[in-house]
């Protein structure tokens, strides 16, 4: 009697695994393509800011669709939105220890070495962030844009989404993406550096479209 939700449960699980791996092993590539180009690349600072748009074209797909991106926290869903406000509503010293530690992979001692204030502090500053966010979200209501309901709470995609995104059925396939947008944002962060050659860390744009496209092509040759 169970075998049928045991099977959608085990799909469900394997698809997640298999769309995760291809984004992941898709942006190794894309990050070492990038770090061999900068080693031969010239500067096109003297160029035009029209002679600048000649040099690449953008999919615009998903124009129009960024109000419905969410992630998965604390094992709801919850729009992109409410997770920006409630980082910001953070004190400053708090934020940042919040942002650069879970949005750019940096340690507690690479932060504190950064801002030359103790380890400890660092530390201090990012878990006493928990408890002002669950009182910041415990209020907000979640998303309900897919219609999760119970084991979907861990992050697994409903198995008819996943069946009709593997039919190329438009809407499962914007809802994928949605789904997987915090993980590819995650994958596209790297050391950019602004008009005044000043590095920060940033979302790769060209990086982001290019998993978006490669999530699409995994989720059409997935074998259920």
């Amino acid at each position: 009697m169970n075998e049928p939700e045991r099977t959608e449960w085990q799909i469900r699980c394997a698809f997640n695994g298999f769309c995760k791996r291809a984004l992941k092993n898709e942006s190794i590539n894309a990050h070492k393509e990038i770090k061999r180009r900068q080693a031969r690349e010239i500067s096109f600072s003297d160029l035009t800011p029209k002679e600048e748009n000649q040099l690449y074209t953008r999919e615009d797909f998903f124009v129009g669709s960024e109000e419905e991106q969410t992630f998965f926290a604390g094992g709801k869903e919850w729009d992109a939105k409410t997770i920006a406000d409630a980082i910001h509503s953070l004190p400053e010293e708090k934020r940042r220890a919040v942002l650069l530690y879970y949005f750019f992979d940096m340690s507690d001692a690479e932060i504190a070495k950064l801002y030359q204030i103790p380890r400890s502090t660092v530390q201090y500053r990012r878990t006493s962030s928990f408890e002002l966010l669950k009182r910041y979200l415990r209020n907000m209501p979640m998303t309900t844009l897919t219609g999760k309901t119970g084991n979907d709470e861990r992050g697994l995609l409903p198995y008819p989404v996943i069946i009709a995104a593997t039919k190329g059925e438009p809407q499962a396939m914007n809802i994928v993406c949605q789904h997987y947008v915090g993980y590819i944002a995650h994958l596209s962060m790297r050391k950019l550096r602004d008009e005044r050659g000043n590095t920060y860390y940033g979302i790769d744009e060209d990086i982001r479209d290019r998993l978006r496209s490669k999530l699409m092509q995994a989720v059409l040759i997935f074998k259920i």
